[in-house]
C-alpha cells in the first residue's frame, strides 16, 4: 500500500538518482567510477530510508528492520551494475536511453 510518506520518499528517490546521473553522464571522471556513484547513491538511500522509513512504519509495511542491510547491500549491488552498464555504453545512442530507463526500476526497488 502506498501512503503519502511513502509516495514521497520514492519521489525524492527517484530525484537523487537523476541528479547522481546527471553528473554521472556530464563528467568523464565520474564516468570512470562507477562502483564510487554506486557506492554514493546508496549512502544516500539509506541515509533517505532512515529518515522516512522509520522502524515503526516498516512494521505497519510488515518488513523487519534487518532485512534492511540485506535490501542496501543489494541495492548496491544493482546500482554498481547499473552504472557500469552506462558507462559502458554511453555513445550506444538508443541502448544507452533504455539502461537510462530501467534506472526507474532501481527507484522503486
Amino acid at each position: 500500500m502506498l501512503t503519502p510518506v511513502l509516495i514521497f520518499y520514492l519521489v525524492i528517490k527517484g530525484a537523487f538518482l537523476a541528479g547522481i546521473i546527471k553528473a554521472f553522464s556530464s563528467n568523464d571522471s565520474l564516468m570512470a567510477r562507477p562502483i564510487m556513484m554506486a557506492a554514493l547513491y546508496t549512502l544516500g538511500v539509506a541515509g533517505l530510508s532512515y529518515v522516512y522509513l522509520n522502524p515503526s512504519m516498516l512494521r505497519e509495511m510488515g518488513i523487519v528492520w534487518e532485512d534492511r542491510r540485506v535490501w542496501l547491500g543489494s541495492t548496491f549491488v544493482l546500482a554498481v551494475v547499473y552504472f557500469w552498464l552506462l558507462a559502458k555504453f554511453e555513445e550506444a545512442g538508443a541502448l544507452w536511453w533504455a539502461i537510462l530507463l530501467l534506472g526507474l526500476g532501481l527507484v522503486i526497488y
